[in-house]
């Protein structure tokens, strides 16, 4: 994904951001445990701001010429449907 790093970067490196994505789905699961369904929703809603972090550090790398524009593209559109996934699923019941 990443057309270079370079191992003095200030904004984190690929392992950090691999475990920001799966963040979100552990966040997902923790949820699932929650004893009410108001509980998991904030659960939900949580992991939502965490998939626009994400977006928001795949920009930076594009801008900083650390992913290319087409795997920063590719990324996004795949978050986009995760966000409106987990909305989708906040209003079931």
């Amino acid at each position: 994904m990443l057309t270079h790093w370079s191992s003095e970067s200030s904004i984190g490196s690929p392992s950090n951001f691999g475990v920001a994505g799966l963040s979100v789905l552990n966040n997902i699961a923790e949820g699932a445990g929650s004893d009410s369904y108001p509980e998991f929703r904030r659960f939900l809603n949580s992991d939502r701001r965490s998939v626009f972090e994400n977006a928001n550090v795949i920009i930076v790398f594009a801008l900083r010429s650390l992913v290319t524009t087409e795997n920063a593209n590719r990324l996004l559109d795949h978050l986009f449907v995760l966000s409106k996934q987990i909305s989708s699923f906040k209003g079931r019941r």
